[in-house]
Protein backbone atom coordinates (compact mmCIF):
# COMPACT_ATOMS: atom_id res chain seq x y z
CA UNK A 1 0.00 0.00 0.00
CA UNK A 2 1.45 3.17 -0.91
CA UNK A 3 1.90 6.33 1.23
CA UNK A 4 -0.83 8.30 -0.69
CA UNK A 5 -3.54 5.26 0.74
CA UNK A 6 -2.31 4.98 3.88
CA UNK A 7 -2.63 8.75 4.75
CA UNK A 8 -4.76 11.15 2.24
CA UNK A 9 -6.50 8.00 0.51
CA UNK A 10 -8.25 6.78 4.15
CA UNK A 11 -9.44 9.96 5.14
CA UNK A 12 -13.12 10.21 6.36
CA UNK A 13 -13.53 13.56 4.23
CA UNK A 14 -12.49 12.16 1.70
CA UNK A 15 -14.38 9.26 1.71
CA UNK A 16 -17.60 11.55 2.24
CA UNK A 17 -16.97 13.13 -0.66
CA UNK A 18 -16.89 10.20 -2.67
CA UNK A 19 -19.88 8.66 -1.00
CA UNK A 20 -21.42 11.40 -2.39
CA UNK A 21 -20.44 10.76 -6.09
CA UNK A 22 -17.31 13.31 -6.15
CA UNK A 23 -13.93 11.93 -7.88
CA UNK A 24 -10.48 12.99 -7.69
CA UNK A 25 -9.05 14.66 -11.54
CA UNK A 26 -6.15 17.34 -10.25
CA UNK A 27 -3.63 16.65 -7.98
CA UNK A 28 -1.35 19.45 -7.49
CA UNK A 29 1.64 18.26 -4.65
CA UNK A 30 5.58 19.01 -4.34
CA UNK A 31 8.33 16.99 -3.58
CA UNK A 32 11.86 17.52 -2.63
CA UNK A 33 14.33 15.91 -5.63
CA UNK A 34 17.71 15.19 -3.34
CA UNK A 35 19.08 13.78 -6.86
CA UNK A 36 18.56 17.31 -8.50
CA UNK A 37 18.70 19.73 -5.66
CA UNK A 38 17.22 20.40 -2.02
CA UNK A 39 14.61 22.59 -3.25
CA UNK A 40 10.83 22.02 -3.12
CA UNK A 41 9.22 21.42 -6.67
CA UNK A 42 5.20 21.44 -7.35
CA UNK A 43 3.74 19.40 -9.74
CA UNK A 44 0.61 19.06 -11.00
CA UNK A 45 -1.29 16.13 -12.82
CA UNK A 46 -4.75 16.20 -13.95
CA UNK A 47 -7.54 14.87 -16.74
CA UNK A 48 -8.87 17.47 -18.85
CA UNK A 49 -11.59 15.59 -19.40
CA UNK A 50 -12.61 13.72 -16.03
CA UNK A 51 -16.04 12.41 -16.54
CA UNK A 52 -14.32 10.09 -19.25
CA UNK A 53 -10.60 10.28 -17.61
CA UNK A 54 -8.88 11.60 -20.65
CA UNK A 55 -6.65 13.78 -22.08
CA UNK A 56 -4.32 13.43 -18.97
CA UNK A 57 -1.50 15.99 -18.41
CA UNK A 58 1.32 16.73 -15.91
CA UNK A 59 3.45 19.62 -15.46
CA UNK A 60 5.82 21.04 -13.41
CA UNK A 61 4.41 24.12 -11.77
CA UNK A 62 7.51 25.65 -9.87
CA UNK A 63 10.20 25.72 -7.43
CA UNK A 64 10.62 26.98 -4.04
CA UNK A 65 14.27 27.61 -3.66
CA UNK A 66 15.72 26.24 -0.56
CA UNK A 67 17.72 29.75 0.81
CA UNK A 68 20.53 29.94 2.98
CA UNK A 69 18.61 30.37 6.59
CA UNK A 70 17.49 26.86 5.90
CA UNK A 71 13.49 27.60 4.74
CA UNK A 72 12.06 27.64 1.69
CA UNK A 73 11.53 30.78 0.07
CA UNK A 74 7.44 31.66 -0.01
CA UNK A 75 7.28 32.61 -3.90
CA UNK A 76 7.25 29.81 -6.51
CA UNK A 77 10.09 30.51 -9.15
CA UNK A 78 9.93 28.95 -12.61
CA UNK A 79 12.34 25.70 -13.20
CA UNK A 80 15.03 25.15 -15.79
CA UNK A 81 14.28 22.91 -18.95
CA UNK A 82 16.71 20.37 -17.72
CA UNK A 83 15.11 19.92 -14.53
CA UNK A 84 11.58 20.05 -15.54
CA UNK A 85 12.27 17.44 -18.57
CA UNK A 86 13.80 14.79 -15.42
CA UNK A 87 10.50 15.58 -13.16
CA UNK A 88 7.82 15.26 -16.57
CA UNK A 89 10.08 11.90 -17.38
CA UNK A 90 9.48 11.17 -13.93
CA UNK A 91 5.81 12.38 -13.37
CA UNK A 92 5.08 9.61 -16.74
CA UNK A 93 6.87 6.83 -15.19
CA UNK A 94 5.06 6.85 -12.28
CA UNK A 95 1.65 7.72 -14.00
CA UNK A 96 2.14 4.59 -16.48
CA UNK A 97 2.76 2.12 -13.21
CA UNK A 98 -0.28 3.15 -11.77
CA UNK A 99 -2.25 2.94 -14.87
CA UNK A 100 -0.66 -0.58 -14.74
CA UNK A 101 -1.67 -1.61 -11.41
CA UNK A 102 -5.18 0.10 -11.33
CA UNK A 103 -5.91 -2.30 -14.89
CA UNK A 104 -4.55 -5.23 -13.16
CA UNK A 105 -6.70 -5.22 -9.94
CA UNK A 106 -9.38 -4.33 -12.46
CA UNK A 107 -8.62 -7.14 -14.53
CA UNK A 108 -8.34 -9.52 -11.88
CA UNK A 109 -11.81 -8.38 -10.20
CA UNK A 110 -13.64 -9.47 -13.21
CA UNK A 111 -11.75 -12.25 -12.91
CA UNK A 112 -12.92 -13.56 -9.28
CA UNK A 113 -16.31 -12.12 -10.37
CA UNK A 114 -17.02 -14.55 -13.10
CA UNK A 115 -15.74 -17.64 -10.71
Amino acid sequence: MSEWENNIGESDELSSLYDKGFYICKVVWTAKAPKFSSDLYELEAQFSNPEECQAFSYMVRGVYKFNSSGKYNQTRNGIHTIDEIKFSKLIEKAAKEALYEIKATFQKGISNASK
